[in-house]
């Protein structure tokens, strides 16, 4: 199984509760999905930056961050213990691909990397009300 699998079954089951609990904070008459693109983007990054840690042998870790409510947006955090970037390439298309990134000490000593991901959810389409 590769990484980008590992992220995907990892992730599905967190990523559909916290866009049920979403929708369920809607307006009724709008009628949201999940945008699948812009999902399989955030996996991939992630699967990408974990790649990309272990290729040149730098400890951390990669995670998925649907938050506990998805406001149409998730993220990538990445715990790094410095940040050596070896790989720059790779590592600035990485940053590219997301709509924000962040990195920003943290009071352990390691650092902290975030890539966010806006527009997850897409209105397809509106139900009419009931009276």
């Amino acid at each position: 199984m590769n990484s980008y699998d590992e992220f995907e079954d990892q992730a599905c089951e967190e990523l559909l509760q916290a866009v049920g609990n979403f929708l369920a904070q809607q307006e009724r008459n709008k009628i949201k999905m999940v945008d699948f693109d812009r999902h399989r983007l955030m996996m991939q990054v992630a699967a990408e930056l974990k790649a990309l840690l272990a290729a040149i042998g730098a400890p951390g870790r990669v995670e998925i961050d649907n938050g506990d409510s998805l406001f149409d947006c998730g993220g990538v955090k990445a715990v790094l213990d410095d940040l050596s970037v070896l790989k720059s390439p790779r590592f600035a298309d990485l940053v590219a691909r997301a709509d924000d990134t962040e990195i920003y000490p943290r009071t352990d000593g390691t650092y902290q990397l975030d890539f966010t991901f806006h527009s997850l959810l897409k209105t397809i389409g509106y139900q009419e009300e009931e009276e």
